[in-house]
């Protein structure tokens, strides 16, 4: 009888690695594609250039563009625990030009003054914020909220990293006292993909090789402001621009920013739009929680290079819903955008046209301190 061959089907066949496996095929392309990710990932953490994912101690130093908002936060996180603040000057990016060593001079010895601000803020921003303190449980005792007519115009703009709120200021749907954990995500998906960007990784790297700023291809990745930071208070100063406009305000403003000065003959401008609906909500729930905090305040509205002034019904509203909060100085809420009418017709007094210098916002909150608003004499 003729044998069979001698290879048994009970032998073992030869196992296949898993590499050459679809499956290890496609797990080792995947690998091959996440590794620039992963690089990417490493040095976005590893210098952090928005400042979004931990503290810096001079976060202007590099003049990278950062978030406002985040900055605050964070600076307020970070000093809170130590210097206790109960004190805090709110508001959008003008805010940030009112000194706090001023401020105290109309407050108890024992306050503790931080400014909390961010840019781009409007009214649903500015509840954010405020919403935030309340949920920290912070003591407000006194709180300066400046305002000024085109914050009542912004818009959000989701598309703008430099906007964009904080994580730590939205609360999670479901758990209020806990941040959004999808805002959160958002956030952070932003910032790093904006990063990660053609248009800004060209800049970006070529300043980390050779220390130069290039933005000629029209991709600006770095803020012009030579800004002066001080730690704790928060606080922003642009003493080289300041000397710059006493020097020559005409040659520090292009002509196109000149043409944002009004003539001093120009008569006000009702505010377009007048205030939304839903910003008149958030003004509501920024008015409620100073009231429920007992917070003695002061609200300026500042007057406005756009000339812009409140309709009727707007000052009404605003009347209402600011005029009754409790306010040891004299009135919470004070009106000046009729006021300063000379000031914003010259150029000497502003960075831009909205931002004014800090001896203007001096002149606006003494002005606001003294009669008919307040009982300090208008030269303490």
């Amino acid at each position: 009888m003729r044998q069979r061959s001698s290879t048994s089907s009970s032998e073992p066949r030869p196992k296949r690695r898993f590499a050459a496996t679809p499956w290890g095929l496609m797990l080792r392309a995947v690998m091959f594609a996440g590794l620039p990710i992963a690089v990417l990932v490493f040095i976005y953490v590893l210098h952090d250039p928005f400042k979004v994912l931990r503290w810096h101690d001079e976060p202007f130093a590099d003049h990278l563009g950062l978030n406002k908002g985040s900055l605050s936060v964070n600076s307020f996180e970070r000093f809170n625990p130590e210097h206790h603040f109960d004190s805090f000057i709110i508001g959008a990016s003008v805010s940030c030009y009112y000194r706090a060593d001023e401020w105290r001079q109309y407050l108890p010895d024992s306050a503790c003054v931080t400014h909390f601000d961010s840019s781009w803020q409007p009214p649903t921003h500015l509840a954010r914020f405020v919403e935030f303190l309340d949920r920290k449980d912070v003591p407000m005792h006194h709180v300066l909220l400046v305002l000024a007519p085109e914050v009542f115009t912004f818009v959000d703009d989701a598309d703008n990293i430099s906007t964009l709120l904080p994580p730590a200021v939205v609360p999670c749907t479901l758990w209020p006292d806990i941040p959004s954990p999808l805002h959160a995500l958002r956030f952070h998906y932003k910032f790093f993909t904006s990063f990660c960007s053609y248009r800004y990784l060209r800049p970006y790297g070529h300043w980390k090789r050779t220390g130069e700023r290039d933005e000629s291809d029209g991709t600006y990745i770095f803020d012009p402001q030579p800004v002066v930071y001080r730690h704790v208070v928060n606080e922003e100063s642009i003493p080289e621009w300041d000397y710059m406009l006493d020097t020559d305000a005409a040659a520090f403003h292009t002509p196109k920013g000149l043409k944002k000065f009004h003539a001093p003959g120009d008569v006000y401008t009702p505010l377009p739009g007048g205030i939304k609906p839903e910003y008149r909500d958030a003004l509501r729930r920024v008015a409620d929680v100073l009231r429920k905090r007992h917070a003695d305040v002061k609200i300026t509205l500042a007057p406005s290079p756009a000339l812009y002034v409140l309709t009727p019904d707007d000052e009404a509203f605003m009347q209402q819903t600011f005029g009754t909060l409790h306010c040891s100085a004299g009135r919470p809420y004070v009106n000046l955008t009729r006021e300063f009418r000379p000031e914003q017709s010259d150029p000497s007094n502003f960075y831009d046209g909205i931002h004014y210098r800090p001896s203007l916002a001096s002149k606006y909150l003494r002005r606001a301190y003294s009669p008919p608003y307040g009982p300090f004499p208008p030269d303490k």
